[in-house]
């Protein structure tokens, strides 16, 4: 049997819900509205793919001011590759 476990805070879920956006119009898959709805989110939770959203990730979990944010950035970079191939300057 496969099951899905969510793993985010419910301070993510609230920043999640938080977002304006009109999800009818959205073009979401099958899978996508899979996920939202084990996650009890209205967007899905996506891992960061590709060179530019790492930048992205990277930049925006330098930016942040809390500890768990900056421990994820570590964890992330040390699994993905180097600092400086993720930070961008």
């Amino acid at each position: 049997m496969f099951g899905t476990v969510v793993l985010h805070s419910p301070e993510l879920g609230a920043a999640i819900e938080a977002i304006d956006v009109d999800v009818s119009k959205l073009k979401l898959t099958g899978d996508q509205r899979y996920l939202c709805e084990r996650a009890g989110t209205k967007l899905p939770l996506l891992p960061v793919h590709g060179q530019a959203e790492c930048k992205l990730f990277a930049r925006l979990m330098i930016e942040q001011p809390t500890e768990q944010a900056r421990c994820f950035f570590i964890y992330f970079a040390r699994n993905r590759g180097s600092y400086r191939r993720l930070i961008v300057t």
